[in-house]
């Protein structure tokens, strides 16, 4: 049965709110606001939460407000005397609130607004489906076109996801889903790189005048890439300022700073610079004494819980078993041992690059034209 939430101060007002509806829902009661938050935030959902206005200790205004924040989804109903109409009038205006009751409220009119409730929650979770699902659908055409086109960057957009679980763990980060599709589509810029600026780049290698110019740009490109994709706003701001330093300094360049610095942007930027490091000189611990020195340069927040987990961590470095296969031997999740280049100079895919469908049948499809040695280089998990 779907599940309901009620909540008043007044005990035989819930019992009977229990007769009335305890056949066609699952009906939970509370006569304490603080309790019934307590219990959203044990994980339980709820399709409607009904609260009583005037309770002891928290009204059923802030109750609700905070009902919001913890369970959005949840349809929100206010019960209220006739007293109290201009506070419930301001909630709802504040949307805060679906529908509002007045008290004493009969048996018909409560089981038909809950109707209503039960039938709002099932366009909005349909419509979060269908949206989480385009937009699912959306990134994975995305990283799949970054890993053909710009396997070098694809393969940076691995680690640095790799990377990112290592900072934010142990952390609370708000829409941590935003900061994982965001690391995902971080490099989607890069496509319009040259290979050669790429490398250097990624190893931390000086870049001219020129190069440099064509390389800043990349998160800006990407950002105004995914704008036009609906629930990407945030998430744009996120890359758009990846090359940001907590100081100010980096690019874009601008007057932002600080805390103003998207939240996963700061978290981003300790990524791809220790990924720089380890790709200079695959040493840890240089890398973690080099991000030390850098005063100023990042959310020491962040970076202080990265280099407390960074010893413990199995995500950055594996030990692997490099061995040779035939194309026809490979299998999904298997890592490139090797950068994998055509014979006509086609960069197909980038030393320790994860194997997926897309690209096996990428290497099986320059295979078949002859364009490809038969025999190459993996690493296996031991």
């Amino acid at each position: 049965m779907k599940p309901i939430m009620l909540v008043d101060d007044d005990f035989n007002v819930l019992e009977g709110y229990k007769r009335q509806l305890r056949t066609e829902y699952e009906i939970t009661t509370f006569s304490s606001a603080q309790e019934a938050l307590d219990h959203i935030k044990k994980g339980n959902e709820y399709w409607v939460i009904i609260s009583d206005y005037r309770m002891p200790g928290m009204d059923g205004v802030s109750f609700l407000e905070k009902v919001k924040e913890l369970s959005p989804d949840s349809v929100r109903v206010m019960l209220s005397g006739q007293a109290d109409l201009q506070a419930v009038i301001d909630v709802i205006n504040k949307g805060n609130i679906f529908r509002f009751l007045t008290k004493p409220c009969q048996p018909d009119d409560l089981k038909k607004v809950i109707a209503d409730c039960m039938r709002q929650y099932e366009l909005i979770t349909a419509e979060k489906e269908l949206l989480g699902k385009t937009l699912a659908g959306s990134i994975k055409v995305l990283t799949d076109l970054l890993a053909l086109a710009k396997p070098i960057a694809f393969e940076r957009s691995r680690r640095l996801k790799a990377i990112v679980k290592i900072v934010t763990n142990g952390v609370h980060i708000q829409n941590a889903w935003q900061l994982d599709i965001a690391t995902m589509l971080s490099q989607i810029g890069c496509v319009t790189i040259p290979d050669d600026i790429l490398k250097k780049a990624f190893r931390g290698l000086q870049l001219g005048d020129d190069e440099l110019v064509i390389y800043k740009n990349h998160p800006v490109i990407a950002a105004d890439m995914l704008k036009k994709i609906p629930r990407l706003e945030e998430i744009c701001q996120i890359i758009k300022y990846q090359e940001k330093y907590y100081d100010g300094t980096g690019f874009p360049e601008d007057s932002v700073s600080g805390d103003s610095i998207p939240e996963g942007a700061r978290i981003l930027k300790i990524a791809i610079d220790f990924d720089i490091f380890i790709n200079a000189m695959n040493n840890d611990d240089y890398a973690i004494k080099e991000m030390q020195k850098r005063r100023g340069w990042y959310d020491e927040r962040f970076l202080s819980n990265f280099i407390n987990n960074v010893v413990k961590s199995k995500e950055i470095k594996k030990k692997y078993e490099l061995t040779t296969l035939t194309i026809n031997e490979i299998k999904e999740g298997m890592y490139l041992g090797e950068d994998v280049i055509t014979k006509n100079g086609v960069i197909v895919g980038t030393s320790k690059q994860k194997i997926t469908q897309s690209l096996l049948l990428t290497l099986k499809n320059y295979y078949n034209k002859k364009l490809l040695h038969p025999y190459i280089k993996v690493l296996i998990a031991k």
